[in-house]
């Protein structure tokens, strides 16, 4: 092996660590405002927003690190992320299951398109 190819799988080992850093202590931030608001009885924030946006955030990360190798991000990312967005929406806004059943089979329809997509 060459020492470019070693130091290029060095730093996406560091890469992948630092965002398992950011990604556990996301977490963990989560679960101490939960345990401060469940101790003091305080509404700190939108339980909802903060549990979506951390998968959201990982998503918005993939998709922004496909559009830089590939020049496109998958269609599945992007539906993914819209997922989250109805999710968030049906449980934070009280948007009716009825309207977001059907959005959902609409984000079915777009997976079996992103088969021949590509």
């Amino acid at each position: 092996m060459t020492d470019k190819f070693i130091k290029e799988e060095k730093g996406k080992l560091w890469e992948n660590r630092a965002m398992t850093v950011v990604i556990a202590g996301a977490i963990i931030l989560m679960g101490l405002g939960g345990v401060v608001s469940n101790a003091f009885n305080v509404q700190l924030f939108d339980w909802w927003f903060i549990t979506l946006a951390i998968p959201f955030g990982f998503l918005a990360i993939v998709a922004f690190r496909s559009y830089q190798d590939s020049g496109r991000v998958s269609m599945a990312v992007l539906v993914g992320m819209a997922s989250l967005i109805v999710l968030y929406a049906v449980f934070s806004l009280g948007l009716s299951w009825a309207v977001a059943a059907p959005i959902y089979i609409i984000f079915g329809g777009l997976f079996v398109l992103e088969s021949i997509w590509k």
